[in-house]
């Protein structure tokens, strides 16, 4: 016996939960599994019920049918032949040259006025960052010859359009000044990929997975909208909504996963590591050597082997580390009336703190109004 709503279930669909098309099956197929998971919601699925399984001979995503269909999930029938042809739009609009081995090596860009050109080497005590992702560049990047302008080899081939697991609507990559990110809440300047102007994702959490095999944690996580108590691993905050272990009580928010494995700071001229648990059992207790204050060393922290420096994440990127902190930016804020412009400062007080400005600041010409950058609130800022 077969339910009518099953009988007239799309026979293939694409799920944002899988980058392959998945079919439906009256009954479960896949008989050489050892375990029978949903791959969405990792419940038990028996053998005698139909399922989605993944067109892909080599590829045992198996769901059930109503984790397959859930209305936020699924993205449609996989004839759309426009919605196909759209993820494939690339973001460098000319190739202007190209060396023996095939790469584009001067391009132009959807983002950027000027011809970009592919570099490899930076000097490793130079903490240049990606215009797009807002991290530093180790790898090979992109750099314009007449403006301040980089972006990561990876960031420039990014697709302009792209389905993401969080939402079915199809996302467009854009360019923007200031924006809050929709998965790890941070303020962010660079790229951002905008779903049905509702969500706008930074490209730190679009390039995290839904399921993370064993990265990070001895066992596999899975991003779970309902997670709503215990506190994260990582940080030890409480957490809403994020990536918790199918075979343990590990949590994690999304701001702590897509935390990059290395970064920079002026207290260490090397790469700090990203390191997930303090092995010097030697020590009665464990110090940040940004700040001087205690760390939990069964939290993560930023590391460096060879200078024995070790920092939390929060004292490494400040308050907005994804904020882009060029001179000559503008910003709005909700509670004065004029744009504020990033300057550098050395002797102005700061209005907010009492303390002077002799770093980055945020200036209004027109009123005398000085701001030190990490003084701002997070609901003065105006996206825009």
């Amino acid at each position: 016996m077969i339910h009518k709503k099953c009988v007239s279930l799309p026979r293939i669909i694409k799920t944002t939960w899988h980058h392959h098309e998945i079919i439906h099956n009256y009954f479960f197929q896949k008989q050489e599994l050892e375990k029978h998971g949903c791959g969405i919601c990792f419940g038990e699925l028996l053998m005698k019920y139909g399922s989605y399984d993944c067109l892909k001979q080599d590829c045992n995503f198996v769901a059930h049918v109503d984790c397959a269909m859930e209305k936020y999930l699924a993205t449609g029938q996989i004839n759309d032949q426009d919605e196909e042809s759209s993820e494939n739009l690339a973001s460098i609009t000319c190739v202007i040259e190209m060396n023996q081995h095939g790469e584009a090596t001067k391009i132009k860009h959807f983002s950027h006025e000027h011809d970009l050109t592919l570099d490899n080497k930076i000097k490793e005590d130079n903490d240049k960052r990606c215009d797009a992702c807002m991290l530093s560049i180790s790898t090979s990047f992109y750099y314009c010859s007449q403006c301040e302008f980089l972006l990561h080899k990876t960031c420039v081939e990014l697709p302009r359009k792209k389905h993401h697991w969080f939402h079915e609507s199809l996302f467009t990559l854009h360019v923007e000044n200031t924006f809050q990110c929709g998965l790890c809440y941070h303020y962010c300047s660079g790229f951002a990929y905008h779903g049905n102007n509702t969500y706008k994702f930074c490209l730190r959490c679009v390039g995290i997975s839904r399921i993370i095999p064993r990265q990070r944690h001895k066992h596999t996580l899975f991003f779970d909208f309902d997670l709503n108590k215990g506190q994260c691993n990582a940080c030890g905050d409480y957490i809403h909504r994020g990536y918790k272990c199918k075979d343990c009580t590990f949590v994690l928010h999304v701001k702590c996963m897509a935390l990059p494995q290395r970064a920079r700071h002026k207290c260490d001229k090397h790469f700090l590591e990203l390191t997930f648990h303090d092995e010097n059992a030697d020590l009665e207790e464990y110090y940040c050597d940004i700040c001087e204050g205690q760390r939990d060393p069964n939290h993560w922290f930023y590391h460096c082997a060879i200078c024995d420096n070790s920092a939390h994440p929060k004292c490494v990127f400040g308050k907005y580390p994804f904020l882009k902190k060029k001179i000559g930016e503008t910003y709005k804020v909700w509670n004065h009336h004029h744009p504020l412009i990033c300057v550098k400062k050395s002797y102005d007080i700061c209005l907010r703190c009492g303390l002077p400005c002799q770093d980055i600041a945020l200036e209004c010409k027109s009123c005398n109004f000085t701001l030190h950058f990490d003084c701002l609130d997070l609901e003065d800022l105006v996206a825009f």
